[in-house]
């Protein structure tokens, strides 16, 4: 099933269906049978051999801080711990390949997190997050961006998304964009680009670089004209605009002839211009 499949019912469970499906980072990262600790006190009292911990609904305001004696962590998944940051003690883990924090405002990364040369998922829900550390781009390992409501006013990741060389998927859903990230036409290996929902209404120029972009989904924002930058996509498979501002289509969208899908509901385009382009691009599913 297609990512955009899975999208199309995205007002009733947005985050669930949004999130792809991934490997489970508890039976992949960390040496094989290593127990998973449930609490963080527990991993505290077997410091030693905690190498993936999952810490739920229990208050670390005060004792987070001592999460730097369980430095041997692969996995980090926080969730509802009444906290609003990261210690900066966790750059300093050099076998950490998994953090996820979700419902918890955090308002800032550690500065050094950009030190963090393992970490391949980093996945943060219910934030309050402005801005990214200097140094995030030096993440060489990150595979996978995901940040899903963030209540900040505004976010401004500046360039802190360019050359991350690893990176295959960009995931920011109810996130507050300053501006279109700049230089993501730098992570060669990003493929999937998700941005629901951002407050965008223009494209970066350096967009139109990108080399092997397969899915691109920018619902939900406020795009009045099909941005031009898209039209020089020509791996891209996958193509959603859904409940944007545009009135009409580009004639070079039939040049992307490998598209197989193109979602464009919610939009004021003329049946026309759909019909016209359906006969361009026969086996794209055109959806309006």
């Amino acid at each position: 099933m297609s990512i955009i499949t899975k999208i199309l019912f995205l007002f009733v469970f947005p985050i669930g269906l949004l999130a792809q499906k991934s490997i489970d980072p508890f039976q992949v990262y960390g040496p094989y049978g290593a127990p998973i600790f449930e609490s963080f006190s527990q991993g505290l009292s077997n410091a030693s051999n905690c190498y993936r911990l999952k810490s739920h609904n229990e208050d670390l305001g005060k004792v987070l801080k001592k999460i730097k004696r369980l430095s041997k962590l692969y996995v980090i998944d926080l969730k509802n711990n009444q906290i609003d940051s990261i210690p900066e003690e966790i750059s300093t883990f050099q076998n950490l390949m998994y953090l996820k924090s979700t419902e918890n405002k955090l308002k800032k990364l550690p500065e050094t997190f950009g030190n963090c040369k393992t970490i391949k998922s980093l996945i943060l829900h219910h934030i309050n997050l402005d801005s990214l550390p200097d140094g995030f781009k030096k993440l060489g390992s990150l595979a996978e961006l995901e940040i899903q409501i963030n209540y900040a006013d505004t976010f401004d990741v500046k360039s802190e998304l360019a050359g991350l060389y690893n990176l295959k998927t960009l995931m920011l859903y109810k996130t507050p964009l300053k501006c279109f990230p700049v230089g993501l036409d730098q992570n060669t290996k990003l493929t999937k680009i998700l941005m629901v929902n951002c407050g965008l209404s223009k494209v970066d120029s350096s967009f139109a670089k990108m080399t092997n972009p397969r899915t691109l989904i920018l619902d939900n924002n406020n795009f009045s004209e099909f941005p031009p930058e898209i039209l020089d996509l020509k791996s891209l498979k996958e193509l959603s605009l859904r409940n944007n501002k545009l009135t009409k289509l580009p004639e070079k969208l039939s040049f992307i002839r490998g598209l197989e899908i193109l979602d464009l509901t919610g939009n004021n385009i003329p049946i026309s211009e759909v019909d016209v382009l359906r006969v361009l691009l026969p086996y794209c599913k055109i959806i309006i």
